[in-house]
């Protein structure tokens, strides 16, 4: 015969009871949590694949629109019609970076381009639109771009285009060498011969002070005819260049770091700043100091101060919206092509032409305002070949530019 359960043995059970209840919802926290962590892992390399390959996508859209402005840019009969490009740049399956282009002009493509109420009218035919998407890993992203027609050929027919009538000349040194001489790109010259300055306005000032320093041979060679001349380019023009270069440049000077050595900017490898078979765009929003013996070519924008030296070489157009300073020199021409400067009514004064590059000493009556100083053996050098590194291919005859004048997109493609 049993005995009935006492109360110590019910407790004993019950405490059995909640234990094996507390270990059970342990259990399933921890798998839980576990199930969380392993989640969050998941989650954290599937977010980082597809960060990866949003960014490849883009690459490969930018890729896209860079091929067509160069088509367009290459071609003597631009297109009415659409075209398309496509392509796959690399690997294979759903790893493979791919690419498709659709470029249309914009007087046919049934849309108000340039926003004033009127669908394809005649003053879109210089507009094209530009549609790229780029694809990598089950990732799309779609850039649009509309690119202007600018027709100057070449756009600058003077070693020295001055966009300020008052701009001050001062050189300092001798052996200086400003030419109209047209040379090309293997060092030959031409047999043409351009104006050594054009000034953007009345150009009787600036003649002036020109006239001056031609009466100093030992200060400076000037070859040109006429010797200053007005411009046959409006600064408009060169400005709309000048801005296409913010927008996607090649190279953004002011996100390099001056060598301690020297206190400016040089370029990191030959080439890394364009050279004349693959020029590049290079762009500051500041004052900027070259400090090297190397080279580049393309297009070259300062919205400051642009303080050269060291003998470096540059072959094409450079822009500059403040003052440009040259120092040093050496047998070769320091520019080949043009520079376009004067911009600023600020011009540079001796205190800051000192705070350029060390102690600078002026003569007592020399202008305290300087658009162009040249100090040294400085040789700039007409060149319409090295002109159309910007403005077109070398050795095409088309010289009708597209330039980039907004960037959109970025988003996922559907």
């Amino acid at each position: 015969m049993s005995c009935p359960a006492g109360p110590r043995n019910l407790n004993r059970r019950n405490e059995r009871g909640t234990a094996l209840l507390v270990a059970v919802i342990f259990a399933m926290t921890v798998l839980a949590y576990s199930a969380s962590i392993l989640q969050s892992g998941v989650s954290a390399e599937s977010s980082r694949r597809y960060l990866v390959a949003a960014q490849v996508a883009t690459d490969a859209a930018e890729t896209g629109v860079h091929y067509a402005i160069s088509e367009l840019n290459r071609t003597t009969a631009p297109p009415t019609g659409p075209l398309v490009y496509e392509a796959t740049l690399e690997g294979a399956g759903t790893q493979a970076k791919h690419v498709r282009v659709t470029v249309a002009l914009a007087a046919y493509d049934g849309a108000d381009n340039d926003a004033d109420g009127i669908v394809d009218e005649p003053d879109e035919a210089d507009l094209f639109e530009v549609s790229s998407t780029g694809a990598y890993d089950h990732v799309s992203r779609t850039l649009r771009v509309t690119l202007k027609k600018l027709k100057l050929a070449p756009p600058v027919t003077s070693p020295v285009y001055v966009s300020n009538p008052n701009a001050t000349l001062y050189v300092d040194g001798s052996a200086h060498l400003i030419s109209g001489e047209d040379k090309a790109l293997d060092g030959t010259l031409t047999g043409a011969v351009h104006s050594a300055f054009e000034v953007a306005g009345d150009p009787s000032d600036f003649a002036a002070k020109i006239a001056l320093l031609k009466n100093k041979p030992h200060k400076a060679t000037l070859v040109g005819e006429p010797l200053v001349d007005v411009a046959h380019t409006s600064i408009s023009d060169l400005d709309a260049f000048a801005q296409a270069a913010t927008v996607n440049p090649t190279v953004r000077l002011d996100q390099l770091t001056n060598d301690p050595g020297t206190g400016g900017l040089a370029p990191a490898q030959p080439g890394d700043w364009g050279t004349t078979s693959a020029p590049a765009t290079l762009y500051s929003p500041g004052d900027v100091s070259i400090r090297s013996s190397g080279s580049g070519a393309g297009l070259l924008v300062v919205d400051g101060n642009l303080d050269i030296s060291g003998g470096f070489t540059w072959h094409g157009l450079i822009i500059v919206r403040g003052a440009i300073v040259f120092r040093g020199g050496g047998s070769n021409d320091r520019i080949v092509g043009a520079i376009v400067t004067g911009h600023s009514p600020d011009t540079l004064t001796t205190t800051a032409l000192a705070g350029l590059n060390g102690e600078l000493t002026l003569d007592p009556d020399d202008a305290t305002g300087i658009d162009i100083y040249i100090n040294g053996s400085v040789k700039l050098q007409y060149s319409a070949e090295a002109l159309r590194l910007v403005f077109g291919t070398p050795g095409n005859t088309n010289e009708d530019r597209y330039v980039p004048l907004s960037w959109r997109g970025g988003q996922e493609s559907p």
